[in-house]
């Protein structure tokens, strides 16, 4: 009967879930491991500005991070400041046969941070993050052996007594501990998120990993009486084939520190999960710190609006960014003045606003500001003597004096405050129509007043209060529209113990819509395919921001309730998008076009005479990238097959430290390009494209770039793309990038084994192997199989041929060298 009362349910969400819509919510990973509780002033950057022993400022003794629940105090209002919908706890399980606490994230604190969630009435939710690598095989390493590292052993998937340790020993807990209105969901389920699996950490996963999700899908319904939201990370699919997208609801394809992408987009089952990172490591350790965009020595914010524009804004239905407390990799979002460094921040709150302006709701009806988390402060007086909260050291105070506040909500506040000083916040979040007030408490009458972008306010009485925690009106300020402003608090006169301030929105009527846009406005989607569009309302603070897409001609293309156009047929279709306010619309031209060819070809596979393959710069893709080592003559030789004649985009990857060195480009023997502009890029590990439109036969092509005079810059990857026929992102179970992995190469005989990552393997995949000249001396086809080993002795002659794997729209070309 429970079996089949599970599948029914399962039945129930597959009816029901289309109807749920799909906000773009976003979230941080939330970690607790003990140097993180300490204030990551163990690490070298992104250090929290709180003290490292909550809470006292005192060196020594060191408080036992078991009970320093303030640290947890503090992070559940940063986070409920940065405006975050969800962040997901990185729960690493129990370990019952220890006594010690291992300390990396045990569920059984979580009930401290929902104590502090209530006691503050922070709006976020709680997701999950199975961090399995610790959670599944450091997790029961641990409590096996302890810390006996002599007995490290990988977690066996094929086991299901070790199960336990996934849901009973992890995700059960941490279920027990979150109350249900607390929870993170999307569809009205529980949302669970799962990092990695690769051979490092486990084994057995082909045939198992599927067993594990149906496990925890059975356990949940059984103790819980729901289904979770499931998000798995890409390789899940890689690592067991009987794992379907059908057995999960999302995936995530995390960000490449090797890969050089702070960011990944990924689309499954038709909902799109972003993630992406603030920073990792330091800019000098590569390829660690070489994420694109570059921090070189600094960073100021910049990767983490470029990781949110391609996740949020390029319509991510869930956004997660790593990693609010990570500070053990330089990821940290938390409040940091990096003890007065300011490599990564230019004030400690600097990374908080940047993901509230990403939000829903960037512009929010009211804000507190707590006067312990100022940006910058002027204190007349040396060092904190309320000896609380802010951390400091030998070469950094920020001679702020605080104390432990037992007002409502907790918190802390400023004391022993003198006429001059003041307190101030960078980019704050002003509405048109602004209203401040003061919570404070004073022996006696003391006066304060508010700046806007140096611009000082009326200045605001502050009656006696006997010590009693007072609110009081501290006026009003008109801003005209919503913009981020430099607001300061400065004592006029007195000694008044401020706890925080709050900006609230004069006004309480509804907004009304004004207009509506839509980007892109006009676009190509190729047939079957899909286009996603964006619509932004004005002003963006409306109080109804409701809207309907519809399309004049279904036939041609439809548009769901989110904006996502699907092409059905050639021709040209409009999309307009309604708001329900006003009816105000918009409208974007849709043009369904056949399928693109676009092929990627790398440096290191193609013909090279005099330039070299290197890998010694991060960012290439493939394998390696071509160095031209500066004669004339040398040149990089692609051959490229393409199904029709017509004008194809030749566009080059490369990087160039400086200045211009140009390359001449010929196409099947005949100059078309005399020197070629490749300008610098930067720095040599900074890749830029430069393309050329050209004419291009029907089958095989010969496309070279060679050097004239000086030398020629790093190349990548070559990209031929049909100019007539481009389209979007295919329909897939799931995307990302695809690679093939072709070896033993050099080849001398017996199996040829070639590997794909990426590719759909429940469509045909052809593998074909071509000489010099394109002609086709070999081929098979695969499916089902991310694999094939292919036994060519006596094939094959000692020369230079060129493996083709083509998938539907894709080919992509591997050198092979036969001796």
């Amino acid at each position: 009967m429970k079996r089949i009362n599970y599948l029914l349910a399962l039945l129930l969400i597959s009816l029901f879930s289309t109807l749920s819509s799909y906000s773009q919510d976003i979230g941080a990973t939330f970690c607790w491991h003990f140097e993180e509780i300490y204030g990551g002033h163990a690490h070298s950057y992104n250090q929290s500005i709180v003290t490292e022993n909550l809470p006292t400022t005192a060196v020594s003794p060191k408080a036992r991070w078991e009970g320093m629940d303030q640290w947890w105090e503090n992070m559940v209002e940063e986070v409920d400041y940065a405006g975050l919908d969800y962040v997901a706890l990185l729960s690493r399980g129990t370990q019952p046969n220890q006594t010690k606490d291992l300390g990396a994230g045990d569920p059984k604190h979580i009930k401290t941070m929902v104590k502090y969630m209530q006691d503050r009435a922070a709006k976020f939710k709680l997701a999950i993050f199975d961090d399995c690598p610790n959670s599944w095989t450091a997790s029961r390493n641990y409590n096996l052996y302890g810390k006996d590292s002599s007995q490290y052993e990988l977690f066996d998937c094929g086991n299901a007594d070790n199960y336990k340790y996934i849901w009973d020993y992890n995700l059960k807990l941490a279920f027990e501990n979150i109350p249900d209105n607390m929870r993170y969901k999307i569809d009205n389920r529980p949302v669970i998120i799962f990092w990695s699996v690769k051979d490092t950490w486990m084994s057995n996963m082909e045939g198992n990993l599927s067993k594990i999700i149906a496990h925890i899908k059975q356990k949940c319904q059984a103790d819980f009486g729901f289904l979770p939201y499931l998000i798995v990370m890409s390789p899940w699919f890689d690592r067991d084939s009987s794992l379907t997208p059908a057995m999960v609801d999302a995936a995530h394809g995390w960000f490449s520190s090797a890969g050089g992408t702070s960011f990944s987009l990924t689309n499954l089952n038709n909902f799109k999960a972003g993630v992406c990172v603030p920073s990792f490591v330091k800019p000098v350790e590569q390829p660690n710190g070489s994420l694109y965009p570059y921090m070189n020595v600094k960073d100021q914010g910049d990767r983490l609006r470029y990781g949110l524009d391609n996740t949020v804004k390029a319509g991510a239905n869930l956004t997660l960014v790593e990693g609010f407390t990570d500070a053990a990799e330089g990821a940290a979002l938390w409040r940091s003045n990096e003890e007065g460094t300011k490599q990564y921040y230019d004030y400690p709150n600097q990374r908080l606003n940047i993901l509230r302006s990403y939000t829903k709701n960037p512009y929010p009806f009211s804000l507190k500001m707590e006067t312990e988390a100022c940006d910058f402060n002027n204190d007349l007086t040396a060092g904190n003597s309320g000896n609380s909260f802010s951390y400091s050291s030998a070469t950094f105070n920020r001679n702020l004096d605080i104390l432990k506040c037992s007002d409502t909500g907790g918190g802390w506040f400023v004391t022993n405050t003198e006429a001059t000083e003041w307190m101030e916040w960078r980019e704050l979040p002003l509405v048109p129509e602004n209203k401040f007030e003061i919570r404070y408490k004073s022996t006696a009458a003391a006066s304060i007043f508010i700046s806007i972008d140096g611009v000082a306010q009326p200045t605001v009485i502050l009656p006696a209060t006997n010590s009693a925690w007072t609110t009081i009106d501290a006026g009003t300020f008109i801003n005209g529209a919503n913009s981020a402003r430099t607001v300061r608090l400065t004592i006029a006169s007195g000694s008044p113990d401020i706890n925080y301030f709050t900006r609230t929105n004069l006004n309480t009527g509804p907004v009304n819509v004004s207009s509506v846009a839509v980007t892109p406005a006009a676009a190509s989607v190729v047939k079957t395919k899909t286009l996603q569009l964006v619509a932004a309302v004005s002003p963006s603070y409306a109080t109804n921001t409701k809207l309907t897409w519809s399309s004049s001609n279904t036939s041609i293309a439809t548009v769901d309730a989110f904006g996502l156009v699907t092409g059905l047929a050639l021709g040209t279709a409009t999309i307009t998008v309604t708001t329900e306010d006003g009816a105000k619309t918009a409208t974007a031209e849709i043009s369904v076009v056949n399928p693109s060819t676009q092929i990627t070809l790398q440096a290191e596979d193609a013909l090279l005479s005099g330039a070299t393959i290197a890998a010694n710069n991060a960012g290439y893709n493939g394998t390696g990238f071509a160095d031209f080592n500066g004669a004339a003559g040398d040149y990089i030789k692609w051959t490229v097959a393409v199904p029709a004649a017509g004008n194809y985009d030749l566009t080059f990857r490369y990087a160039v430290a400086s200045g211009n060195r140009p390359l001449n480009l010929s196409v099947n023997g005949t100059v078309v390009v005399v020197a070629m502009p490749f300008p610098g890029t930067g720095a040599w590990n900074i890749w830029k494209t430069v393309s050329s439109t050209q004419a291009l036969k029907a089958g095989v092509n010969e496309i070279q770039l060679t050097v004239g005079t000086g030398n020629g810059g790093n190349i990548d990857e070559l990209v031929v793309t049909n100019v007539s026929n481009l389209g979007t992102n295919d329909i897939e179970a799931y995307q990302k990038e695809k690679s093939v992995a072709v070896y033993p190469n050099p080849y001398k005989g017996g199996d040829l084994s070639v590997e794909l990552t990426g590719f759909n393997t429940q469509n045909e995949v052809k593998i074909k192997i071509l000489n010099l000249i394109g002609q086709e001396v070999y081929h098979t086809s695969i499916s089902q199989s991310n694999r094939a080993d292919i036994n060519l002795s006596g094939k094959l002659n000692e020369a230079i041929y060129f493996v083709s794997i083509e998938s539907g729209n894709t080919q992509i070309v591997k050198k092979l060298i036969v001796k």
